[in-house]
């Protein structure tokens, strides 16, 4: 009975990291500056990160499957992009184009 227990016990403390990813990146801007700070979201499991001082991201624990990686940082224009999570993934260099906002003169 003990020894039932007791792999019972380890099989439940082995199931959540089955199927469980991480995904890892950078985020540039479009002249190839790194962009500290800057917002790493997947929308399907509402899970997200920020960027280190180098522009680079990890997320832990992703499951598997399809996945909408959305990127934003203030002043830039947020950029989405559609993954298929199978294992560990590494989705490289991201480039956020910056957003020109034009506004009325008053005189």
């Amino acid at each position: 009975m003990k020894r039932t227990v007791m792999w019972l016990t380890m099989g439940f403390m082995v199931m959540p990291a089955i199927g469980q990813y991480r995904l890892t990146g950078k985020v540039v801007d479009d002249r190839g500056e790194s962009l500290p700070g800057a917002n790493v979201l997947i929308l399907e499991w509402n899970r997200g990160t920020a960027t280190a001082e180098d522009g680079g991201f990890v997320l832990q624990e992703v499951p598997p499957g399809d996945a909408t990686l959305r990127i934003s940082f203030i002043g830039y224009m947020a950029r989405e992009l559609t993954l298929e999570v199978q294992g560990d993934l590494d989705v490289g260099i991201i480039s956020l184009e910056t957003r020109t906002l034009m506004g009325e003169e008053v005189i």
